[in-house]
């Protein structure tokens, strides 16, 4: 036997336990009734059975009923086989009593019969439409053999043919009963079905959600991890220069971040900057930043000599070779500092802003033909080219550099952010320090967008000294 046929056994046993040992008390309940109705008749004088006779039958009984309901609540659980014993043991004690007590009932022997039909009616709930049936059949014919005991071989007064006729007009009603049975199973069997269904669909919910919870509790770990592998190479603190107060923000919209940042410093000096954001989002291009920063830093370093346009071919090829056929590309803009004159590359990146220290003007730095940005970062493409740009920035001019969260971010009204707001927060902060600019627009953002924002966010903010 497989073990789900056994657990289902197991669950049909306690149904069938269930059943059986709620039945007990509806018949504990029916011989009760029985007993009282026999007192009201012996007390009215309309039988001749004594009290003593009534004391016995009925001490008889329930201790037999309360004998049954100890049997089978020590039991728990019942097979069929021990079903049937348990009612058939219960026919051989209730046919016995019946007897007895009809035979004694003499002019009220109909009330055996009533009787008989209110005990069927009890057992109703529990019995299935056979052990209904046998149980009216067999109470039937003992109450006929007891009439015809008692009226013919012991004489008693009464008309047999008239209490036969009685008895058998009980017998529609009792096979409706049976009938009943029948269907009271049928419908308990269905609901039962439906119920170990409903169990089983809640084990498999159940047992569902552990492995969800379990599953999110291992994303979230693997996550947690990846959020501190992926900080422990970032920059946390702005670097410290004599020509420029920097000031950034990065905050991901998962525990991970598609946008990456570096500061490229030599002989304590601050000698570049650089802001990409990876195409995607969560932890698959938070594992590309992982893998892009060094690439990135290593190429500016050695080509300290060459222009910017070389660091980004040099690393476009590394990155290809790197990553293979991954899909995903990244945007990013690069700055060489180089005294007044600020080296600069774009590709594909949200443009630079600049606003002047003297009047607070904002200007995106770009050429006249608009041709000046490059394509994307990892793409493999035979025109791919960049161009170096180069301006001049005077002390107490500031440099905005910022991923596409800043202008793409909607509001609840569905507006971008976008560039107008943009130079106009820009400009309207008061010159300070890099930090005060920088919390100026970062307050007016987050004033705008609410709980709207759905990418990674980064700021750069650098003034000239």
């Amino acid at each position: 036997m497989t073990l789900a046929a056994q657990v289902n056994n197991l669950k049909t046993g306690s149904v069938r336990y269930n059943l059986f040992f709620r039945g007990q008390f509806l018949v504990l309940a029916a011989y009760t009734i029985a007993i009282i109705e026999t007192l009201i008749a012996i007390r009215l004088d309309l039988t001749p059975i004594t009290y003593k006779e009534a004391l016995f039958l009925s001490t008889g009984l329930i201790s037999f009923s309360i004998l049954m309901i100890f049997a089978v609540y020590i039991k728990k659980e019942i097979s069929r086989r021990l079903e049937w014993t348990l009612f058939t043991t219960y026919m051989i004690v209730y046919i016995i009593a019946y007897c007895f007590w009809v035979y004694k009932l003499q002019g009220l022997r109909e009330l055996g019969l009533f009787t008989a039909l209110m005990a069927v009616t009890f057992v109703l709930t529990y019995t299935s439409m056979l052990q209904s049936l046998l149980m009216s059949l067999i109470t039937l014919a003992a109450h006929l053999s007891v009439i015809f005991y008692a009226l013919e071989i012991k004489h008693q007064p009464g008309n047999i043919k008239m209490e036969f006729y009685l008895s058998f007009c009980l017998i529609p009603a009792m096979v409706l009963l049976s009938v009943a049975a029948y269907y009271v199973h049928k419908k308990r069997k269905e609901a039962y079905s439906v119920r170990v269904e409903l169990e089983d669909m809640n084990t498999d919910l159940t047992e569902a959600n552990i492995m969800l919870r379990f599953e999110q509790s291992r994303s979230k770990i693997e996550m947690d991890l990846a959020h501190d592998i992926q900080r422990s190479i970032f920059p946390l603190t702005p670097p410290e220069d004599d020509a420029w107060d920097v000031a950034f923000l990065s905050v991901p919209s998962a525990g991970v971040s598609g946008d990456f940042y570096d500061f490229y410093i030599t002989e304590n000096r601050l000698k570049g900057i650089s802001l990409f954001d990876v195409s995607g989002h969560g932890v698959a291009s938070a594992l590309i930043t992982i893998l892009a920063k060094p690439v990135f830093y290593r190429n500016f370093i050695k080509s300290h000599n060459e222009s910017l346009d070389s660091v980004f071919e040099k690393s476009n090829r590394d990155l290809l070779a790197e990553l293979g056929g991954v899909n995903a590309f990244i945007t990013g803009i690069m700055l060489r500092l180089c005294g007044d004159r600020i080296e600069y590359i774009n590709a594909g990146h949200p443009d630079l802003l600049l606003r002047n220290g003297a009047d607070n003007s904002v200007i995106m730095i770009d050429e006249q033909d608009h041709k000046f940005k490059g394509h994307p970062i990892g793409l493999n493409s035979p025109c791919l080219s960049y161009k170096t740009h180069q301006f001049t920035a005077a002390s107490g001019d500031v440099i905005l550099m910022y991923s596409d969260c800043l202008l793409e971010c909607r509001n609840e009204s569905g507006e971008f952010y976008g560039d107008n707001r943009l130079f106009e927060v820009f400009t309207a902060a008061q010159a300070g320090t890099a930090r005060g600019i920088m919390d100026y627009i970062v307050n007016d953002f987050y004033k705008f967008a609410g709980n709207n924002i759905h990418d990674d966010l980064t700021l750069i903010v650098l003034r000239k000294k």
